[in-house]
């Protein structure tokens, strides 16, 4: 560990999107429930690799990759050895939760044919982000923070999201916020809007030409 890490760091902070995102994933396998003799490495190496991968670039498009890799290695970081971040949380969850709402510059139409699609190429690097909220709080790490009136803003970016899998994990976060009570307040607070947001999922209807199954979601 001690030759390979450092040439992991270099490899990541250097060289082209799709061979920085292949070592930062290498990284997530490194991270176990066990003890390691990486581990001491890690804690020393992790901060700067991470928010170097994580950071929002000009060209947003082309940092995708690296983006995911470093949020789901974040999120193995967080779940099996949460010491070597909780630290150094309040640097890395600025960054994460700027990964939260819609970014229109990554969706893209495609045309079909007789019709055109719209496929959002930032769903799944959306989708990591609050997967890593989610565990977060789970993990009682948000708690450490005390900041539930930030976390909770851009919870309602997935309370409004048009991907059902972000909407469930928002509404799971949130059912698990009215159980802390250091979320009471800020909860409290962002009420009005926080409803706002479920009457309008609650209210919502599948389109005339939505799918049996779809239907059956809604009912």
């Amino acid at each position: 560990p001690q030759a390979v890490l450092p040439e992991l760091k270099a490899q990541a902070a250097d060289g082209g999107a799709a061979r920085r995102a292949a070592v930062v994933t290498a990284l997530k396998y490194t991270v176990t429930e066990q003890p390691q003799a990486v581990d001491e490495l890690l804690a020393h190496h992790l901060k700067a690799i991470l928010l170097q991968a994580m950071e929002k670039t000009d060209d947003r498009r082309s940092t995708l990759k690296i983006r995911r890799a470093a949020v789901l290695l974040f999120t193995a970081v967080a779940q099996h050895k949460a010491a070597l971040v909780r630290a150094d949380l309040p640097a890395y969850m600025p960054t994460l939760l700027a990964e939260t709402p819609v970014d229109a510059s990554l969706i893209r139409e495609v045309n079909l044919g007789p019709f055109k699609h719209k496929v959002d190429d930032g769903l799944e690097l959306r989708k990591a982000a609050f997967e890593c909220l989610d565990l977060l709080l789970d993990q009682a790490l948000v708690d450490y923070l005390n900041d539930y009136a930030q976390f909770i803003s851009h919870i309602q970016n997935g309370l409004a999201d048009d991907s059902q899998d972000i909407r469930m994990l928002a509404h799971g976060m949130l059912g698990k916020l009215t159980r802390l009570p250091n979320a009471f307040l800020p909860l409290l607070t962002s009420l009005e809007d926080v409803c706002g947001r479920l009457l309008a999922t609650v209210q919502q209807k599948p389109a005339a030409a939505a799918a049996a199954q779809e239907r059956e979601r809604h009912a």
